[in-house]
């Protein structure tokens, strides 16, 4: 991934603004828009990475302290969970918050990761909304709707797209089968919806093994509660049997590696592309106007204590942040290019 970032980062012009090889595609404020985008998430997607294998261990060490103070407690012939006080309640607290990052992390890598997919190929949608779904639906989806999204049928652009979407789709065809639908489920309920049940246990594999503490997810994560209650045929239909932390493990392992394998293949594709400019033509789908009116501006403020804002003090950024913001033209010497290309909507 920082390959193709830093190849990428490479082909920024400072003085037109953009991707140097994109000049002509569409109206160049929309390029320099569209480019500064692609670049900002095709470099955050090592960072979701990251933070999951983050918050991965954040779990793995607060489980291990949860464990061993239930088996000194357990030990003692009491319930231990009549004993819990404020610093069990936060330890449970940051279990519960490494668990929810952990997949929030891992579903926006593969959002990042869809949306370097679709600047990188050319598809034909929206690059700051884009999902894994758009990239799935370009491959799979019916004709009209893949017509929409990739290039004439049959033209070496087509070509292109149609082998790089099923290689990298390739790339997370990895066992256990159903592991990246399990994954984002799993994501969008502990993100957007109501928290499944959980089984949380104590359990010896035989009678000399020291007392295990494991914690159990739902088997399909996209169903609420009750129908998960309804449509299993046993108790044993609603839970993964195996601890979330070997979960969380198989999951990341996989994830990785497709992750690293669809990097190289849009390094491949987009050094194809450099070579051959007119070989795709960047679709203008990807940023549609120059200011959406889905994205407009909230007036929040602040809530009131704020601190002086920068006034004629420096604000220092990594060389690499600087250029990507010499090459938008939002730095100062920038700035006029903008005043002549766009009147933004007045706020007060």
């Amino acid at each position: 991934m920082n390959r193709l970032h830093a190849m990428m980062e490479a082909d920024l012009n400072e003085v037109r603004g953009g991707f140097d090889w994109w000049y002509g595609y569409f109206d160049q404020p929309r390029i320099i828009f569209a480019s500064d985008y692609l670049l900002q998430v095709t470099g955050q997607i090592r960072n979701m990475l990251n933070m999951a294998a983050w918050h991965q261990i954040a779990f793995n060490e607060a489980w291990y302290a949860e464990t061993n103070w239930l088996r000194q407690h357990a030990s003692k012939g009491v319930d231990p969970f009549t004993m819990r006080g404020d610093p069990e309640e936060k330890r449970a607290a940051r279990i519960d918050a490494a668990l929810t990052g952990f997949f929030q992390a891992c579903g926006s890598s593969l959002d990042f990761l869809a949306a370097s997919t679709i600047g990188v190929l050319g598809i034909a949608a929206d690059l700051v909304t884009a999902s894994w779904t758009t990239v799935a639906t370009a491959k799979t989806g019916p004709d009209k709707v893949r017509r929409n999204l990739l290039a004439a049928e049959g033209s070496p652009a087509r070509t292109l797209q149609d082998g790089a979407i099923s290689n990298i789709l390739t790339a997370f065809d990895r066992q256990p089968s159903g592991w990246l639908t399990w994954a984002l489920d799993m994501r969008n309920v502990m993100i957007h919806r109501a928290h499944r049940f959980e089984l949380r246990r104590f359990y010896r594999r035989t009678q000399r093994d020291e007392l295990q503490y494991v914690l159990h997810l739902p088997r399909n994560p996209q169903l609420t509660d009750a129908e998960a209650f309804v449509l299993g045929e046993q108790p044993q239909d609603l839970l993964l049997w195996e601890h979330a932390g070997t979960t969380m493990s198989g999951v990341l392992d996989n994830l990785t590696g497709a992750a690293t394998h669809t990097a190289d293949l849009l390094h491949d594709a987009w050094q194809h592309r450099r070579s051959d400019p007119a070989l795709i033509t960047q679709p203008d789908a990807q940023w549609k106007k120059v200011y959406p009116e889905r994205r407009d501006l909230s007036l929040f403020g602040g809530f009131g204590n704020a601190v002086p804002p920068v006034g004629n003090e420096q604000v220092h950024v990594p060389p690499a942040t600087a250029r990507r913001l010499r090459a938008a033209k939002l730095l100062d010497s920038g700035r006029p290019y903008w005043v002549r290309a766009l009147t933004f909507p007045h706020v007060e």
